[in-house]
């Protein structure tokens, strides 16, 4: 067949030695099973260093391999060859530790490889979910395993460079970009990355400055008034002003002792099919950390996505990278920043 699937069973976490992790690491591994048990393709399941002949993948289906090399790198890269050396013309590639993944998804990175070289489907923090290939390269591999948000920046930086056809699928980046004023979609989670609301509101640029010379963004320094917040998706005045206070309050930004924010970028590649990735140092609550993300220009109009783990300010309230056992009182900690940027010649 001349369409691999290739699966990488992840190695149990240590705390999975309590019961309830356990149940949760084996979960994900017989949700994985069950959604590529039907997909059209030669299923290769890689295991550590034992073949877990009781375990959720059926040998009727799935073909079994234990992994040769010791680390991730040289696992991914004898897998890939392996499937190549086969004959495939496409290769699909997941790890078994993510619940959020359909069978949809997987065969919509196989079909879209008629049409691109490298597809790649995200998880909500922008690592690397899944990904499928026509090709083997071991220069991709220089960016594996992806499991921080940088990485997956990166490597876009990377097949752009190598003018490799890729695409996003869904296409976090492309598709739901709207930059304008700067919008405000903090997530508000039950069961963290299963269900999740958001809350849309607005926040004001008090001033910056920002220039483009020879294709390619030169200058961006950006400062945010904190105590501009605004939500517009809670419509009675009573909850709407009890939520902006939560808002401005030491909890979350702490607005009187930190009225302002600011973004002042640092690095940016050229404008290519009118899009580049930028880098710049966001500082919240004297906190400063530094965001990636993608610029799309049209015209005079520049529109960006950027995500903000709250986390990396000190933004506690509902937060599981400060407290434990939260349940569905927990509060995502990323929150989306859109912005829309009008040039004034």
């Amino acid at each position: 067949m001349d369409k691999h699937l290739i699966i990488f069973i992840k190695k149990p976490p240590p705390e999975a030695l309590e019961e309830h992790h356990l149940e949760n690491y084996l979960h994900e591994i017989q949700h994985v099973a069950s959604i590529t048990s039907k997909v059209n393709a030669s299923k290769h399941v890689y295991f550590d260093k034992h073949i877990e002949n009781d375990s959720f993948f059926d040998d009727k289906i799935f073909q079994k391999k234990i992994h040769k090399g010791t680390h991730s790198k040289q696992q991914l890269s004898d897998a890939l060859k392996e499937s190549f050396g086969q004959w495939a013309k496409k290769v699909v590639f997941m790890c078994s530790d993510d619940r959020n993944i359909s069978r949809t998804d997987i065969e919509i990175v196989f079909k879209k490889l008629d049409s691109y070289d490298f597809v790649i489907l995200p998880k909500l923090n922008r690592c690397i979910s899944v990904f499928g290939t026509t090709f083997f390269d071991n220069q991709i591999l220089n960016y594996f395993p992806c499991d921080k948000k940088d990485d997956l920046l990166d490597i876009i930086i990377m097949l752009k460079s190598e003018k490799i056809k890729y695409c996003i699928s869904p296409s976090i980046f492309c598709d739901y970009t709207q930059f304008g004023s700067t919008k405000i979609h903090p997530h508000a989670g039950i069961d963290r990355g299963v269900f999740r609301e958001d809350i849309d509101g607005y926040i004001k640029l008090k001033q910056g400055e920002f220039s483009v010379i020879d294709n390619q963004i030169k200058k961006g320094q950006f400062t945010i008034d904190m105590n501009s917040i605004t939500c517009t998706d809670i419509e009675d005045a009573k909850s709407n002003q009890k939520l902006i206070k939560h808002l401005k309050s030491p909890d979350f930004f702490g607005v009187e002792l930190h009225p302002t924010a600011k973004l002042v970028l640092t690095k940016s590649s050229r404008f290519n099919n009118n899009q580049c990735v930028v880098q710049g140092d966001l500082t919240i609550k004297n906190k400063t950390d530094v965001v990636k993300f993608l610029v799309k220009r049209d015209g005079v109009t520049f529109k960006a996505t950027i995500e903000v783990d709250r986390s990396k300010y000190d933004v506690r309230y509902g937060s599981t990278s400060f407290f434990d056992s939260l349940g569905n009182r927990a509060i995502d900690d990323i929150f989306t920043l859109e912005v829309n940027l009008f040039l004034n010649y």
